[in-house]
């Protein structure tokens, strides 16, 4: 096995794929370490605007991933990618000409719309690729080559940022800009479906089944509850590290940086532990589980020395990254394997409604209940997310309890399963008739009514024999016979 196995997946479009994921996560990296910054100091935005835009884009997110998704089906996932991807290089652009709240408005909103419906986009173009068993891997494949460009891409944003000048912000701009070029070119190449899915008689579902399909969505929802860990992540611990601890805060960056790697590392690795559906169940059970200590450990560390508090928060960010990669492993099988294949734009779009509550819910239980509570806090939320791994497991069960009802599969003839358990029943009455005609002192009155049943057996056609297996009769073998064979044959 090559020793870059781990970043480079087998097949030429997986490639491709990953390659364009590394160019637009340092292209995004970088634009996302310094638009802060160049809003607030060249274009002269204040804080609660930038906060006002963004949440009013993340919003419209969300119906643009259900739109996203219903477009993937109807026209190709894959044509969709490579439009929402030259969008992005001419919003990322326009970000040059943005020069009041107004102009930052229409920006951020068209930007974050086209971005959202990449992402579901993306993962129809995965849902069509792989394999069943290898979708979760091929993501795995995807966020690590993404975190790994969005690293490199923060850390070349270090120079603009040392400059901290309108050209140099603008820099990395038209550079971000470039690099969506590039993804869109790259993805350009993929095939417009690289694995036809498998044909079936009943025609595809409209209508928005996916919001209509309960066990589903309320599968998204407590994926989108449990992924609440970003925001202890990424608000909770850096705040509780500057405001409880004496732990210096330039330590936080350390933090990051290692749940980073570990992510790049092992992110492969632990997607394999989630390639079925019921796999993915035991896996979003365990990685909530292993939040809970971590937090218990966050909350221990405020009240321990200097160099024991940078070990135990240390210790706390690598089981709280264990429990990042199962879960959201977990979930990334859980949105395929129980998606309706004749329609995975709108399962996909679905599940991205699901996880948006993340959004809404992470810095309300970051700020309110672990900040506002102190070690407790961290408690309770631990809590709460082992208690929402085992309420995910139920629902998984649940889903795939209802999946055949719901999924397509291949749907047995009904008129050739009937021919067959026909002959069967003929055999079988054959020989009864063999049996009867030899021991009449056994079977008495039976050989005269099977004499005349097989007559007429004789005789008939397909359309009478099914006739006559589906009404009470006297030919019971027939009745029976052609039930076991219905049976079987679904």
């Amino acid at each position: 096995m090559s020793r870059c196995s781990w970043l480079l997946p087998t097949g030429r479009e997986a490639r491709i794929l990953s390659v364009a994921s590394f160019v637009y996560g340092a292209g995004f990296g970088s634009f996302a370490a310094i638009s802060a910054i160049f809003l607030t100091r060249s274009v002269g935005l204040n804080l609660s605007e930038i906060g006002i835009g963004t949440a009013l884009a993340g919003m419209l997110a969300v119906v643009a991933a259900l739109l996203a998704g219903r477009l993937a089906d109807r026209v190709g996932a894959r044509n969709v990618l490579v439009v929402l991807s030259v969008a992005q290089a001419v919003l990322f652009a326009s970000y040059s000409v943005v020069y009041n709240f107004a102009s930052f408005l229409v920006a951020i909103c068209a930007l974050t719309v086209a971005d959202q419906g990449a992402r579901v986009a993306r993962n129809t173009v995965i849902a069509d690729m792989a394999p069943g068993r290898g979708r979760a891997e091929l993501k795995a494949y995807l966020r690590s080559v993404s975190k790994l460009g969005i690293s490199l891409g923060t850390l070349f944003a270090a120079v603009p940022l040392y400059l901290d000048t309108r050209g140099a912000y603008l820099a990395v701009i038209f550079c971000n800009s470039g690099a969506a070029w590039l993804t869109a070119a790259l993805v350009k190449q993929l095939p417009r479906k690289s694995i036809s899915p498998t044909p079936s008689t009943s025609p595809a579902p409209q209508n928005w089944v996916a919001l209509r399909d309960a066990p589903y969505m309320s599968v998204a929802v407590l994926c989108g509850l449990l992924a609440t860990y970003r925001s202890l992540l990424t608000i909770a611990l850096p705040l509780w590290v500057a405001t409880n601890t004496d732990v210096p805060p330039p330590y936080v960056a350390a933090l990051f940086a290692c749940n980073t790697i570990l992510g790049i590392a092992l992110q492969v690795q632990t997607s394999r532990r989630a390639d079925t559906a019921e796999a993915a169940r035991r896996a979003a059970r365990i990685g909530a589980y292993l939040i809970f200590p971590a937090c218990a450990i966050f909350a221990v560390s405020a009240a321990v020395p200097l160099m024991l508090a940078m070990l135990l928060l240390a210790l706390g960010v690598v089981v709280l990254t264990v429990g990042e990669l199962l879960t959201s492993a977990a979930a990334w099988s859980l949105s395929f394997e129980l998606a309706d294949g004749r329609v995975p734009g709108q399962y996909q779009g679905a599940f991205a409604l699901g996880m948006s509550v993340e959004t809404v819910v992470g810095p309300l239980l970051a700020t309110g209940l672990v900040l506002g509570l102190g070690g407790p806090g961290w408690l309770l939320a631990g809590l709460l997310s082992a208690l929402l791994g085992s309420t995910l497991a139920v629902a998984t069960r649940w889903a795939l309890r209802t999946r055949p009802a719901v999924l397509t599969g291949e749907v047995a003839p009904f008129e050739p399963t009937v021919r067959l358990t026909y002959a069967a029943a003929d055999a079988t009455l054959l020989t009864a008739y063999a049996e009867a005609a030899t021991n009449a002192a056994e079977y008495g009155p039976a050989s005269t009514t099977l004499r005349p049943a097989l007559r007429a057996r004789s005789t008939a056609g397909p359309e009478q024999a099914r006739e006559e297996a589906c009404a009470p009769s006297s030919l019971q073998p027939s009745r029976y016979h052609w039930q076991a064979g219905l049976r079987s044959a679904a």
